[in-house]
């Protein structure tokens, strides 16, 4: 038998600000997410994410309402659902800490408080108007 590889992938774990944004400004986010982390990664959405998304989608604008429905088509498609307690932010605190991944936020006060904890974030920069990283 040969030898064994123990191969990481990293977790991405991403929040509704940067989904939302990504399909707004025609971003491919998971594209670019793997240039930033430089190849393969695993998505991951928290269920409470999912769960803000649809509530987006049920007060908002037929517009809102078409952009979760195609954000909620590639979650389907690419995604992990991690089920995690909590609001949107708390669950992403909570599995991020827990498992060691990167964020993908656009909220600047989540991005702050992650960074706190000593988690990698990619955040939406205005200036460039591109998702960039300090990792």
């Amino acid at each position: 038998m040969g030898k064994r590889y123990l191969i990481k992938i990293p977790l991405v774990l991403f929040d509704t600000s940067a989904l939302l944004l990504s399909f707004r400004e025609g971003i491919n986010l998971l594209n670019r997410v793997s240039e930033i982390v430089d190849g393969t990664y695993v998505p991951v959405v928290t269920r409470a994410v999912l769960e803000e998304l649809d509530k987006l989608a049920r007060y908002g604008s037929p517009r809102m309402r078409h952009s979760v429905e195609s954000i909620k088509s590639i979650i389907n498609d690419n995604f992990a659902v991690a089920d995690v307690g909590g609001d949107a932010d708390e669950s992403i605190m909570k599995f991020s800490a827990n498992h060691k991944c990167v964020v993908v936020t656009c909220d600047m006060e989540l991005k702050h408080k992650l960074e706190r904890m000593g988690v990698e974030v990619i955040y939406f920069r205005k200036s460039s108007r591109r998702f960039e990283s300090d990792f």
